[in-house]
């Protein structure tokens, strides 16, 4: 096996529709954390025409010089390439390579590094949302809302290292319930070209989903950003409140389908921007039923806990996570 010494100091990124997250990775370390993630900073997306730009700005003021790359990002990739899904950074593993004259360069999607960074909590990094107990030999799903909507899992391979299986779930058709959320959808199918999951269970979506209840109200307030929403939640206003409370149960039946469709015993793992600002909410709503709710099945899922990661900078951690076993395959 490559030592993966040689790819340290390394780069690593998180990339989402809004904010685009570095660090410099100095190593791996004894504790849960894994890895040791040096001088992070953030940068708005918005500010920057390029990721190349983003990066070379953070690079002038990063206090020692990477040696290797690995950038996660939101959005499906192709080969060594990626487009982003709610901004306009496209992304070349060998372009990167090339101007920063770096040998080791990989772009993968943000949740690939967080199924991967799910391996590293420490008792700072999360919350248990569902108590449960997990089946170490079954895979773990790994999901979120955030500008986008996220999804990955991370499969146990007996004798070997995990793998990360991952794909575009937040682009699948949302299936509603009850007949008020019907409604709601129908509101907001004139909003957006076809209503699938990260249309409703994403920051955006939330605003929207708000939206389309004010208008169904007979108040036609749009609101443009999910704060307008969780922020008067979080302090009891009862209209916010109800929008939660729906988009709760739309996200614990995503998340219930979900874990059936990768087998996930051995836990959910929720990441992204969102679920942060509303966790202290999950207890009250119908999330654990929503996710239950799924008729024989019921009893598949009962018992799989769920656990919220709650530090911004575990994509970092997995994204050096994943470059240390691609050069491990490489030998």
């Amino acid at each position: 096996m490559a030592d993966p010494a040689t790819l340290y100091p390394m780069l690593v990124a998180d990339i989402g529709g809004s904010n685009a997250r570095f660090g410099i990775a100095a190593g791996r370390t004894d504790g849960p954390e894994g890895f040791e993630i040096v001088h992070q900073k953030t940068l708005q997306v918005a500010s920057h025409t390029t990721f190349e730009g983003a990066l070379a700005a953070f690079l002038a003021e990063a206090p020692v010089k990477p040696i290797s790359c690995c950038v996660a990002a939101a959005g499906p990739t192709i080969g060594r390439t990626l487009q982003m899904s709610n901004a306009p950074w496209f992304l070349d593993a060998d372009a990167i390579a090339a101007r920063f004259g770096w040998q080791e360069v990989e772009v993968i999607n943000d949740f690939v590094a967080m199924a991967r960074a799910c391996q590293f909590l420490g008792a700072d990094d999360h919350d248990v949302l569902i108590k449960g107990k997990a089946d170490p030999s079954k895979p773990r799903l790994i999901l979120g809302p955030g500008t986008g909507f996220g999804c990955a899992a991370l499969v146990p391979v007996p004798g070997r290292a995990p793998i990360v299986v991952s794909g575009e779930s937040g682009h699948i058709n949302l299936a509603t319930v009850t007949r008020e959320e019907r409604q709601i959808t129908n509101e907001i199918a004139g909003m957006v070209e076809r209503v699938h999951v990260e249309s409703v269970i994403s920051g955006p979506g939330l605003a929207r989903l708000h939206s389309a209840r004010c208008l169904l109200a007979g108040n036609p307030a749009v609101v443009d950003h999910p704060k307008y929403v969780t922020a008067p939640a979080a302090e009891g206003d009862k209209d916010c409140l109800k929008s939660v409370e729906i988009f709760l149960g739309l996200f614990g039946s995503v998340v219930g389908d979900l874990a059936m469709v990768f087998g996930a015993k051995g836990g959910v793992y929720i990441g992204g921007g969102v679920m942060p600002r509303l966790d202290k909410l999950v207890p009250n709503s119908p999330f654990k039923e929503r996710m239950l709710d799924k008729g024989f099945m019921r009893k598949y899922l009962d018992g799989i806990p769920v656990t919220m990661m709650d530090s911004m900078h575990l994509a970092l951690r997995g994204a050096a996570d994943h470059i240390e076993s691609v050069v491990a395959a490489k030998d």
